[in-house]
Formats: structure tokens, C-alpha cells, sequence
């Protein structure tokens, strides 16, 4: 038992330390491919996104977690169903209407941003939300079950998906805007990717 937990420990942990590694890295291949301007456009938008998503998520990754934890322990199959299902509705309840506001009155928000160039970046962005907060609850449901290396493999292929994606897309590009643009497609097809992958794993 306890090798078994000391052996997903250090697989996590290594998981955990590759992605960081390879985002790290991307980042100085970004800078390169579309320049510091280019980069500081994409930061900013994906540092406002980011605050999008922990409104559409919140604590309900961790909630799901916990009330799987509970209905396991009490063998309450009904409950622990009810969790999975209720994470990714509550979910889509918080982030679908951001979305269509969003959509539909795009130019009111410009003042999220001191360039509006970012405000188009965000909006790309934005497509991602919903994948993006979805797979949270569904990694959510993986703790709870105490699938902790699924999530890490997860995260390292989304990280992945998005090198592979950007430095494909960012070929040739010579304009700062639409190398941040692309980047930004990037990260959107990454999410997507980490998506589909974990309601197959969860599935399977």
C-alpha cells in the first residue's frame, strides 16, 4: 500500500514538474516567435481568461471531490452519481451565460483591457471557457476516486497539445498581433483536446 501510494506520489510530482517545465519553456519559444509585444498581448488576455474560469469553476471541483469521497464511503452509489452530474451542470449554468453576454456585447468590454487589441485575443479565448471549466469537474471526479494520475497525464498532454499547436500555427508568422491570435487558437485547441480526453477517460 505503501509503496503504491510513494510510486503515484513521485509519478504526480514528476508529471506536475514536466508540465511547469514545458510551459516554461514555451513561453521563452513564444517570445521568440512572436516577440515581447506579441507575448505581453496573449499574457494579458489568458491572465483575465484565467480569472473567467475560476468564476465558472469555483470550489465545485472540489465539492464534486468530496461528495464522491462521501457516497464511496457510505456506499451510496445514487449520491455519488448525483455529484457528477450536478459538477458539470452547475458549471455550465455559471459559464454558458458569460459567454452569450460576452458575444453579444463584445465591444462593452473594452475596458477589461488597456489595449484593445487583447479584448479580440479574449474572445478567442473565450471559446475555451466551457471546455475548460467542464474537465474541471471532471478532475474533480478523478480525486474523488482517487484517480490522481489521470488528471497530471491530462494537464501534460493539454501542455503538450499547446506546444505542438502554437509552434505549428506560429510558423512563418511575422505580424505581432496575429502571432498572438494563433497562440491564442492554440491554447483553445489544447483545451479542447484535455476535454475530449478526460470524458473518454472518464468514461472508460
Amino acid at each position: 500500500m505503501k509503496k503504491n501510494l510513494y510510486r503515484t506520489a513521485a509519478l504526480v510530482t514528476g508529471l506536475s514538474v514536466a508540465e511547469r517545465a514545458l510551459g516554461f519553456l514555451y513561453r521563452i519559444v513564444l517570445s521568440r516567435l512572436i516577440g515581447s509585444e506579441g507575448l505581453g498581448l496573449y499574457q494579458v488576455a489568458l491572465s483575465v481568461f484565467s480569472v473567467f474560469i475560476t468564476i465558472g469553476t469555483g470550489g465545485i471541483p472540489i465539492t464534486v471531490s468530496r461528495l464522491i469521497s462521501k457516497s464511496k464511503a457510505s456506499g451510496d452509489r445514487q449520491g455519488e452519481h448525483a455529484a457528477v452530474t450536478a459538477g458539470p451542470i452547475a458549471s455550465l449554468l455559471l459559464t454558458l451565460p458569460v459567454c452569450l453576454i460576452f458575444f453579444v456585447g463584445s465591444s462593452r468590454f473594452g475596458f477589461l483591457f488597456s489595449d484593445e487589441r487583447c479584448l479580440s485575443l479574449f474572445s478567442i479565448l473565450l471559446c475555451g471557457l466551457v471546455f475548460s471549466s467542464v474537465y474541471a469537474v471532471i478532475r474533480g471526479s478523478f480525486w474523488g476516486n482517487k484517480r490522481f494520475l489521470a488528471p497530471s497525464v491530462l494537464e501534460l498532454t493539454e501542455e503538450i497539445v499547446m506546444v505542438i499547436a502554437g509552434i505549428l500555427l506560429l510558423r512563418n508568422v511575422s505580424d505581432v498581433f496575429e502571432g498572438a491570435r494563433l497562440a491564442s487558437v492554440a491554447v483553445v485547441i489544447s483545451y479542447f483536446v484535455s476535454f475530449s480526453s478526460a470524458i473518454v477517460c472518464f468514461f472508460a
